[in-house]
């Protein structure tokens, strides 16, 4: 925030209008927000689990991580999944494997239905195991004297497997096919829970890019540069209408940032506010009316060629919102005052005076530059 006894010195102002956004008609600038996971459901809890818990994997969610998640038993069966972590950048549901140390792995014993003919003399190949939603098993058969599979090792029992998998011998393409092909019928324990995350996302996310057009870059900050929210509007388009927008700027700072919704991974959050109900309103921020929205900015904030913004609408859970068709942005408007740090402090009240909260222009710590 802004120091009390420090003077700043206004560097510039920077207007940003929403119709020159470069990312105006681009759909890949839409995003999900929240992108983490609530909760997971138990359709059905399956069997066999006796008191062992098993481990929750979960793999992809369009990029997302950290989803973490205890099964809760009872009678060996899951009854519920407690979250332990939510995650982040969720952008479709993750898929829940389990990983048990007898529920959905495969039984050591493997019917030999037809042991075949034709291949070589008491020699062992290798399994591969395709279907059945699991992973990780292996195994080997060995031939008999008569060239005829005379018994299946399982060696590794695998995980999640919902069923059977089909099993083939590998051979080398050097060694001639068997005249019979052997037909290996594995089992599988246990019945793995059904689980599914009622995860369905809706577009409620933009970034922004506005170019400065070559402008600014030869402005040099120092470390204790702030861009301070002058005021902002953004119009209460179709879908956001009624929502709480916020409004990230897209950047590094030195300030220590924590929002439930993207933790402390997310872009700094310059302001939030309500949008009326009413479509088409335009609802105007102005900062002498509550406490100053601020953010410590790199020193290259102004010289990067562009300012990058993320607007999210969180709460809008249950309908996408289109950002695009018909510039709905085009209204939406941000003015920031980027100040830097004057090189002497003082505890003169006439230099450093009280500031006013309610009307930052009188006694507001900043001088022109």
């Amino acid at each position: 925030m802004l120091k009390r006894y420090t003077r700043y010195k206004q560097i510039t102002r920077v207007q940003l209008y929403g119709d020159d956004d470069t990312n105006a008609n681009s759909t890949t600038s839409q995003y999900i927000l929240p992108n983490y996971i609530n909760s997971i459901t138990v359709t059905s809890g399956g069997s066999g689990y006796g008191t062992e818990q098993p481990e929750l994997i979960f793999v992809g969610g369009g990029g997302g991580n950290g989803l973490a998640a205890i099964a809760n038993l009872t009678s060996g069966a899951i009854s519920s999944v407690t979250i332990t972590r939510k995650g982040t950048t969720y952008f479709s549901n993750p898929t829940i494997r389990q990983r048990h140390s007898t529920v959905g792995t495969l039984n050591t014993t493997v019917t030999i239905t037809n042991a075949g003919a034709g291949y070589p003399n008491n020699v062992s190949f290798p399994l591969s195991f395709s279907g059945g939603g699991g992973f990780e098993a292996s195994g080997f058969v060995t031939t008999n004297g008569s060239g005829a599979i005379g018994s299946v090792t399982i060696s590794t029992r695998g995980y999640n497997y919902t069923s059977a998998p089909t099993l083939s011998i590998v051979m080398s393409s050097l060694i001639p096919p068997p005249t019979t092909v052997a037909v290996l019928t594995p089992t599988i324990v246990g019945t793995l829970a059904v689980l599914t995350i009622p995860f369905s996302p809706v577009t409620n996310g933009k970034k922004m890019r506005f170019d400065l057009n070559g402008q600014l870059g030869e402005v040099q900050l120092s470390r204790n540069a702030r861009a301070i929210l002058e005021m902002a509007c953004i119009p209460s388009f179709s879908n956001a209408a009624g929502q709480t927008a916020i409004l990230r700027l897209m950047t590094a700072t030195q300030d220590k940032v924590f929002d439930t919704k993207k933790f402390s991974s997310g872009y700094p959050i310059l302001f939030s506010m309500p949008l009326s109900s009413t479509v088409n309103t335009l609802n105007t921020l102005y900062n002498n009316t509550t406490d100053f929205h601020n953010l410590s900015v790199p020193s290259n904030f102004l010289s990067n060629g562009c300012i990058e913004c993320e607007l999210e609408f969180p709460a809008q859970q249950s309908t996408s919102i289109d950002f695009i068709t018909n510039q709905p942005l085009r209204n939406l408007y941000i003015n920031l005052i980027i100040v830097d740090e004057d090189d002497e402090e003082t505890k003169d009240i006439n230099l450093a005076p009280p500031i006013d909260m309610k009307n930052y222009n009188i006694n507001m710590p900043i001088r022109p530059y």
